[in-house]
């Protein structure tokens, strides 16, 4: 979802902030608190609601919450007496006061495989995935508790984390499903329509959906009815693939439990992000050692 709001502009999917288009550097939980604001726009937000929402209900101080209010108020130029955006209602808590307006999505020219639509620049994401070398990686608990969470929030009974390379969508977690499924051919996964989205996409009855209506999963068990997922975006802006809850029931799920699915996404493009790292210093530790290894052979000659 992207907003607009004087001269700045707000991406959830990407976890921007900018003003004039100069990118606007802001902590995670800030940005959260940010969204928030602007995502309750309507009414005044209580400290009890930032704590549940931004802190997961954590216990934190009255200095903490100040001090991510008072970096928000800062970032959209806000602040003292000044409050023409983040407005301090006493003794209720704060409401964003600007005035807000949707943008939609940026359109995305595709192409077509077998069938379905692509993006059109697929070979520059597979390559961009590849290069988290995490296709057909082993289990790892990390993110196997996203997928549980994300299934415990939204009660769904089956959620996975996936990545799509040319052909298939590869699952890294799955929370509902037996131990030995862990790919689906691309043309018939759920999921290829989400990675040409910048946010959630959501679908209450799989069986009435012209896209989905007569994939095998629908028509046949455990026939998916309630589908939701959110692209998995990093940091070049490529969808990599998916966090995606689904269930045989008609499902609605409230703005609490969307968002949670959002901050889902972003923890599994952590964990990503943290792995190409340590690939990258990986990759520069035996660079420095085949240079030492060929110091050492010179000085000896």
């Amino acid at each position: 979802m992207r907003y607009r709001f004087n001269d700045i502009e707000l991406d959830t999917a990407s976890m921007e902030l900018r003003a004039n288009g100069a990118l606007i550097s802001l902590e995670p939980q800030v940005f959260d608190l940010l969204q928030y604001l602007i995502e309750n726009r309507e009414r005044v937000v209580s400290r009890d609601d930032l704590i549940a929402s931004v802190w997961n209900g954590r216990i934190v101080s009255e200095t903490t919450i100040s001090a991510r209010i008072n970096a928000a108020r800062r970032a959209v130029g806000d602040g003292g007496n000044n409050q023409s955006v983040i407005k301090t209602v006493p003794r209720r808590g704060y409401r964003f006061i600007a005035d807000v307006r949707r943008l939609p999505a940026p359109q995305q020219s595709t192409k077509l495989y077998k069938g379905i639509e692509i993006p059109a620049d697929d070979e520059d994401r597979v390559a961009a995935l590849k290069s988290y070398a995490i296709l057909d990686t082993d289990p790892e608990k990390e993110y196997d508790d996203l997928t549980k969470l994300a299934a415990l929030i939204t009660g769904c009974e089956f959620s996975y984390i996936s990545f799509c390379d040319e052909t298939r969508f590869w699952l890294k977690s799955t929370h509902g499903y037996p131990n030995n499924f862990r790919e689906r051919p691309r043309e018939l996964s759920m999921c290829p329509p989400t990675i040409l989205q910048t946010d959630l996409f959501i679908i209450e009855d799989m069986r009435k959906h012209v896209r989905y209506k007569d994939l095998p999963s629908v028509k046949n068990p455990p026939h998916t009815c309630f589908y939701c997922a959110m692209p998995l975006i990093n940091p070049e802006g490529y969808a990599l693939g998916t966090i995606c809850v689904w269930d045989p029931d008609r499902i609605t799920l409230d703005e609490h439990q969307q968002a949670c699915i959002r901050t889902l996404a972003r923890q599994v493009m952590a964990l990503l992000e943290m792995r190409r790292r340590i690939i990258d210093q990986k990759q520069r530790l035996g660079e420095l050692l085949e240079l030492v290894s060929r110091m050492k052979s010179l000085l000896q000659s």
